[in-house]
């Protein structure tokens, strides 16, 4: 379940965005950034204006430790 919830905030980071939260040219590069990466919402590729409760509920869905991630309840 709570892979579908990060599921959900990747799924919306690329409705939103037109491009991915993360992205490596291989697996090992892109579990690298998920794990280092914060998502920076002023980069080149957010350049649409979004309101803060979307970036929030995004932030929220792409929470790295699981334990700590939202869930459907």
């Amino acid at each position: 379940m709570k892979a579908d919830i990060w599921s959900l905030g990747v799924t919306l980071f690329a409705m939103t965005y037109n491009s991915m939260p993360f992205w490596a040219s291989n697996e090992f590069e892109l579990s690298q950034e998920i794990v280092n990466k914060k998502i920076d919402f002023t980069s080149p590729q957010c350049k649409r204006e979004t309101t803060l409760t979307l970036k929030n509920l995004i932030e929220i869905l792409l929470e790295k430790d699981p334990k700590k991630r939202q869930n459907l309840d």
